[in-house]
């Protein structure tokens, strides 16, 4: 008896149990890279999208830029970072809205809380230690901001750097762990920017400083330093001996250098050539 292919494909969709493949996917705890590494022929369906709800206009532009992808290894090490609690400093998932969305995005998640208190190293998977950053995560861009109505000449734009959100994470972490330290590290003499001191007490000081020459009748030198490309002129190099000297471990100068050399940054004028930094601060 012949049927109509409608009725035949609403037959089907009546006999699909999308809950039922939804948590046997979940409990596998393998992840879409499980899949792939698994050899899967045929995208499951929980992943495809209706078509007809597709829009046909086109993606943003093509770039050479991609997400990184981490590799956790084996079952059993992606079995033991697998989970849905959002308690948990580091999880690993494949889609958070994985119930709630009608078709599953393609891809895993590696999550990190980072506030109020960061995962330590040893909470990481063994793949997260190694120290090294992949290629696209130190990317950045340079964007000109006008300041000016009717601007013409470069000096009036305004240069920001546009910087990737996992850096911003790695930066983070960096932070939150070298301020418990960083107050024995810096002189007294710097009044601004470190917790429990004040930066007025700079300013009082360099009061101080002008009118005790004045007040005593003599002579001195007084010098003021422009520090507004000091951060441009840093030599990676020197600031590496110098964390040696004030007892930084080797780990520790690793983890700087790699944020340092792995930097490159694209101009978004014309064209998105990459350039690589050789000093200087972010």
């Amino acid at each position: 008896m012949a049927i109509s292919l409608d009725k035949f494909e609403a037959e089907i969709e009546s006999n699909y149990d999308r809950k039922s493949e939804l948590k046997s996917f979940d409990d596998s705890k393998i992840g879409v890279k499980g899949l792939v590494d698994a050899g899967v022929a045929k995208i499951p369906r929980i992943f495809i999208h209706d078509h007809s709800k597709i829009s046909d206009k086109p993606c943003a532009r093509n770039n050479k830029h991609s997400i990184p992808i981490i590799d956790l290894g084996d079952i059993e090490v992606k079995k033991q970072f697998f989970s849905r609690d959002e308690k948990r400093k580091v999880s690993y998932n494949s889609n958070f809205d994985l119930y709630q969305t009608k078709a599953a995005s393609w891809r895993d998640s590696l999550y990190c809380a980072m506030s109020p208190n960061p995962p330590s190293p040893e909470e990481l998977p063994a793949v997260c230690r190694s120290g090294t950053l992949p290629r696209v995560v130190n990317s950045s861009f340079i964007s000109l901001i006008t300041k000016v109505i009717g601007s013409s000449l470069l000096t009036d734009f305004r240069p920001i750097s546009i910087i990737g959100c996992l850096y911003k994470i790695t930066a983070k972490i960096l932070t939150s762990r070298i301020k418990s330290v960083i107050g024995d590290v810096i002189d007294m003499q710097q009044s601004a920017f470190i917790k429990g001191r004040q930066i007025l007490d700079g300013i009082l000081i360099a009061n101080e400083v002008i009118h005790s020459p004045k007040k005593k009748n003599s002579s001195g030198i007084l010098f003021k330093i422009d520090f507004r490309k000091t951060f441009d002129l840093v030599n990676w190099v020197s600031l590496m001996s110098i964390m040696e000297q004030l007892g930084f471990g080797s780990k520790w100068r690793g983890w700087i250098w790699e944020c340092f050399s792995t930097t490159k940054v694209s101009v978004l004028v014309n064209v998105l050539d990459e350039i690589s930094l050789a000093r200087g601060l972010r």
